[in-house]
């Protein structure tokens, strides 16, 4: 049997958990514009991910919505603000534009990714992120 479902990561912006079933989902909170309701992605759908330092004047993130770096993030009006961010950026099977996270502690997040997904999901880094 698959083991309990649990929570495996959670903050204000995004969770990380094990259904009953036993599939992994991120759960990205204030997703949809804009009536900031909540996205699932199942991590079965993630073809691979970056992550990133972000800068205010960066392309790459954004406060909340799409960017010209073809990933949607979830509002977060302190991402630019935060000494300690990290975006997170998935890219998805079979979908148009990816997702963006920045967690609110974002090396305990990177930690359990790392034990969920295949390192050779994880595509080169940008600006030295962790």
């Amino acid at each position: 049997p698959p083991p309990p479902p649990a929570v495996l990561y959670e903050d204000t912006m995004v969770k990380l958990e094990r259904l009953a079933d036993g599939e992994h989902v991120l759960r990205l909170y204030c997703y949809y514009f804009p009536i900031a309701t909540t996205k699932t992605v199942k991590l079965a759908d993630v073809e691979s991910y970056v992550l990133s330092d972000v800068h205010i004047m960066d392309t790459f993130a954004k406060t909340w919505g799409m960017t010209l770096s073809g990933y949607w993030w979830p509002l977060d009006a302190t991402r630019f603000f935060r000494s300690d961010v990290v975006a997170i950026a998935f890219t998805l099977k079979n979908a148009t534009f990816g997702v963006g996270v920045t967690p609110e502690r974002p090396l305990e997040f990177i930690a359990v990714l790392r034990r969920l997904l295949p390192a050779a999901m994880r595509a080169p880094g940008r600006d030295g992120a962790p």
